[in-house]
């Protein structure tokens, strides 16, 4: 291994193959820089055995490569730099699904979340998949003979109609129109910031949900396809208060965009006139601000989406046209997470099946 310390303070890897030199480009860490220099080795032909390849630069150059969305990225990045020295060092090749058993123990008694603990073990098995064993690094994938520890088990509380309607009233501005819309769309924090006036059709009374919008502090705010892509694409209904809300917002918004001579508006929630997009964390920070004062401490900005769904789905409307609005790919995604708020449509077909054999 050859990593170079620049007079910048970053790192570069520099290799020699058959006679040929070449440098990776320059990266913040030494371990980032030593992923980049076995990738490159690979490239300029050097034999994969004779590389070897840590578990950490096995990871970084999976991080690096993968394509993942900003806010994943980030997490699978804090979790990499947070593993054990003593892992991240070890050969790809004497990985062992006993050695991963001990991983998970040790993470464990550190204090890691169920959650972090997992996100290893999927970037782990991801990497052995699509690089460790193609590169012949590794024969076998590890990490399919190991179970993670099991997510524990939430059961979802919906905010009562008292409560919604106490947010409502109490919150004002854009922070109101926001939970107005939020509570009446079930849409996610993303899709509700990503909103466009051209995506809106208030005559019609109708909002086209298309795409997202993460933040993260590595890439800034970026507006993305949503969660489920184009499955989730939708068209949704809107009642005749909220587009009332909605038009007044509007107005408000162009009259001060139209003082500070600026552009029309283009995003429906934003702290410029409609000119960017708020970031999610001010949707999060307002939230809570007015819960608290609210005396609401046990609602989350998160449960007014469970508040649309098992609204939705206490009225008897079909868990199609419910999973429609929220966004699932599939219908049986919804019935999996709100099956136990639909018990009446089940005691319906029970006395309707009754009454035939009477």
């Amino acid at each position: 291994m050859s990593i170079e310390k620049l007079p910048s303070g970053r790192f570069r890897g520099v290799v020699r193959v058959k006679g040929q030199r070449a440098a990776t480009k320059a990266v913040a860490t030494r371990g980032e820089a030593a992923a980049l220099e076995a990738a490159l080795k690979l490239k300029m032909g050097a034999d994969p055995d004779a590389i070897g390849v840590t578990v950490g630069q096995l990871l970084l150059m999976h991080l690096n490569d993968n394509g993942y969305s900003p806010t994943t990225h980030a997490d699978v990045k804090r979790v990499i730099a947070k593993l054990p020295d003593a892992f991240k060092s070890r050969p790809v090749g004497k990985v062992t699904p006993l050695v991963l058993y001990a991983l998970y123990r040790q993470l464990a008694d550190e204090a890691w979340t169920v959650y972090s603990i997992r996100r290893v073990h999927e970037t782990l098995g991801s990497a052995f998949r699509k690089r460790a064993i193609p590169f012949q690094w590794a024969t076998t994938n590890p990490v399919r003979d190991v179970q993670p520890p099991a997510l524990p088990s939430h059961e979802i509380k919906p905010p009562s109609v008292e409560k919604v309607r106490k947010l409502l009233q109490a919150a004002g501005g854009q922070l109101g129109v926001f939970l107005r819309l939020a509570s009446n769309s079930g849409a996610r924090r993303g899709e509700l910031l990503a909103i466009q006036w051209d995506d809106i059709d208030l005559n019609a009374a109708r909002i086209v949900i298309r795409r997202s919008i993460v933040h993260t502090p590595a890439s800034g705010l970026v507006v993305k396809d949503i969660k489920t892509g184009r499955r989730g694409h939708r068209v949704i209904g809107i009642g005749a208060g909220l587009v009332a809300e909605l038009q007044a917002h509007k107005d408000e918004q162009a009259a001060r965009a139209n003082t500070h001579e600026l552009p029309p508006p283009v995003w429906v929630f934003s702290m410029d006139c409609g000119l960017t997009p708020a970031r999610p964390d001010w949707a999060t920070l307002a939230f809570n601000r007015l819960r608290t004062v609210e005396n609401l401490p046990d609602v989350r900005l998160h449960d007014l989406r469970h508040f649309v769904a098992t609204s939705m789905l206490g009225d008897g409307v079909p868990v199609a046209t419910v999973s429609k609005r929220l966004g699932h790919a599939r219908a049986s995604t919804t019935l999996d997470r709100y099956a136990h708020f639909v018990p009446q449509q089940d005691q319906d077909a029970a006395d309707s099946l009754d009454a035939l054999l009477l």
